[in-house]
């Protein structure tokens, strides 16, 4: 039976094509995007619906055949490409129709019981557009409704798990193309590769969902490979970059808990300073940080960094300010005090470095307040002397 049918989707011409589709379809067999399947004997989809898809495909069959005709020799292969795409994809969507409406008399719900215990009620028949792989479908399912306490049901799309405006597999490639190019180039590669023509905005949104929805079970899991029980020294480190979005430039912010034998988890987000401290309080305490027996964090010196390590991480035993990112400041005070490479600017910032490596910072306020430049009140001075 599908020998038969394969042998003539192999034919030379288009007309062999339509005849074994014919044959095919008495036997049993359906095409649906170039995919063959079995119909059940039992089907419930009746024979008005199936003539009508047939009737539609050998319709737009036709209209390929017209168009591979008409088109020159070298564009022949290219429009039958694009325009079987085009006649594939309106068949698809029929067949998914139909195919949904069967399953839907077949596994909706006639009776249901409320929260409150009474039995609810039939209100009426709703109607929901869902955008489905093969193009938009109608779901049409009982709405109840409680009498007693005015509860409101539509079990059917619990039972299908149809509750959005995409189905999961839709969903699953709106995240594929909207996290591996731009949302402006997501759509028209979305288009391209699978028909599917879904607007820029809506990518990065439902983008943003899911990735928000995936942020969140990642925090909330507990971590794979816990610290060991009895580590003896664990470490949070803490840094912002500015990262350019389409709202502007923000602030990413990034935390990482680690140890002397390779151990790694890390937490990033966009959030504010406020909600990131939750977050890194999070993934520390699930992985068992707080009972390292020395907890030590690590960071520059912005204020925001130390502000949440003191709020949210109350059991850290050791602050260390990083000697890089020290030296960085240190550097940019001696370049806007001295100019720009200047002997003196060098001999500051060595002598300040120095100091800070052997004094630490205690020590270097001493000698930094001391200056002629601290008591002036140069702004750079003073902004060195507040980070530390």
């Amino acid at each position: 039976m599908c020998e038969d049918f394969v042998g003539g989707l192999v034919g030379c011409d288009i007309f062999s094509w339509v005849i074994a589709y014919k044959n095919a379809i008495l036997s049993g067999v359906f095409v649906v995007g170039g995919c063959f399947a079995i119909a059940r004997k039992d089907s419930r989809m009746n024979k008005e619906v199936t003539d009508r898809i047939v009737a539609l495909f050998v319709k737009k069959l036709n209209d390929v055949s017209r168009a591979a005709t008409a088109a020159d020799d070298d564009a022949v292969v290219g429009k039958i490409e694009s325009v079987l795409k085009e006649a594939l994809g309106e068949v698809g969507e029929a067949c998914q129709q139909a195919l949904v409406d069967e399953q839907v008399e077949l596994r909706d719900v006639y009776e249901q019981t409320c929260r409150c215990g009474r039995r609810m009620v039939v209100k009426d028949l709703r109607s929901r557009k869902i955008y489905g792989r093969h193009g938009e479908f109608t779901v049409r399912r009982r709405y109840f409704i409680c009498p007693s306490c005015a509860g409101k049901r539509l079990p059917l799309d619990e039972r299908l798990n149809v509750g959005g405006r995409f189905t999961k597999t839709v969903e699953e490639m709106i995240a594929l193309v909207g996290v591996t190019h731009s949302s402006r180039r997501a759509s028209a590669v979305l288009e391209t590769l699978s028909g599917l023509c879904i607007s820029s905005t809506t990518i990065m949104r439902y983008t943003a969902s899911i990735g928000r929805q995936a942020h969140q079970q990642l925090i909330n899991r507990p971590a794979e490979s816990p610290l060991p029980p009895e580590c003896p020294r664990a470490y949070v480190s803490l840094d912002g970059v500015m990262v350019n979005t389409l709202s502007g430039w923000r602030e990413m912010r990034l935390g990482c808990l680690y140890d002397d034998d390779g151990y790694r988890r890390y937490v990033a987000s966009l959030a504010d300073s406020g909600e990131f401290g939750r977050m890194l309080r999070q993934m520390v305490c699930l992985a068992g940080g707080q009972r390292a027996r020395e907890l030590i964090a690590i960071a520059d010196g912005a204020h925001w960094i130390w502000e949440q390590v003191r709020t949210r991480l109350p059991f850290t035993n050791v602050e260390i300010v990083d000697f890089y990112h020290a030296g960085q400041l240190l550097g940019g005070v001696a370049r806007s005090v001295y100019g720009e490479g200047t002997s003196c600017a060098a001999r500051w910032l060595q002598d300040k470095l120095k100091t800070l490596r052997r004094g630490g910072a205690t020590v270097l306020l001493k000698k930094l307040r001391n200056t002629a430049a601290y008591r002036r009140g140069h702004p750079e001075m003073r902004r060195v002397v507040d980070y530390f």
